[in-house]
């Protein structure tokens, strides 16, 4: 009977194991924020309040010495960015205070989300981009 038992909770201990190994609710997947680095092409934009400056195939770039830069349909624009506080910051004039805070929602080498908080322009906006 205690050989049924052990073997029982054995078995149950080794699943649970696997499960919570394979689980990645403890992982904090935004530890390496350097996969953001590099350039990106914007295919979907969904505003949520006011106006949002950038256009469908637009261009941003996330370089490693933390200067970011965004162009496209006529628009171009630079400044620097730094994560941390879970958010993408960037500071367009230089002045220290972020115009820019994006939340990622999703990151992986070739896809990002960003929900954007966009002081400059008083809005709130999506950006899905694409490894350019």
């Amino acid at each position: 009977m205690f050989q049924n038992l052990r073997h029982h909770l054995l078995s149950k201990l080794v699943a649970l194991f696997a499960v919570l190994s394979l689980s990645s609710c403890d992982v904090d997947i935004w530890s390496d924020i350097s996969v953001i680095e590099g350039s990106w092409r914007i295919v979907e934009i969904e505003p949520y309040r006011g106006q949002c400056p950038y256009y469908w195939n637009d261009y941003v770039e996330f370089r490693p010495d933390g200067s970011f830069s965004v162009w496209g349909s006529g628009y171009s624009d630079y400044g620097y960015w730094d994560y941390y506080d879970g958010a993408i910051r960037v500071d367009f004039n230089y002045d220290g205070w972020d115009d820019w805070v994006a939340y990622v929602r999703q990151l992986d080498d070739a896809y990002v989300v960003l929900d954007v908080n966009d002081y400059d322009y008083n809005s709130q906006y999506t950006l899905r981009m694409v490894r350019y």
